[in-house]
């Protein structure tokens, strides 16, 4: 589960993305179809990736996780 998805604009160039991952396995990131990173979930179950860089207009923020994905959709003015 993607947290702050609820926030759809920003003004900044980059974003921080945490999200709570309860299977354990690794989180993959992308943006646009853009591969970001992957993360293993801290003891708590959450994984942060700082510093997301993000385009002008609509950006689709996709994590995943084994078969689950969740979607956020901000969009940078």
């Amino acid at each position: 589960h993607v947290c702050s998805s609820r926030m759809r604009t920003t003004d900044k160039p980059v974003c921080d993305v945490m999200a709570f991952a309860n299977s354990g396995s690794a989180v993959k990131l992308s943006v646009n179809g853009t591969a970001i990173g992957e993360k293993s979930p801290d003891d708590v179950k959450v994984v942060e990736f700082k510093g997301v860089p993000l385009v002008k207009g609509e950006n689709l923020i996709e994590v995943a996780c084994g078969s689950l994905i969740d979607r956020w959709k901000l969009n940078r003015e």
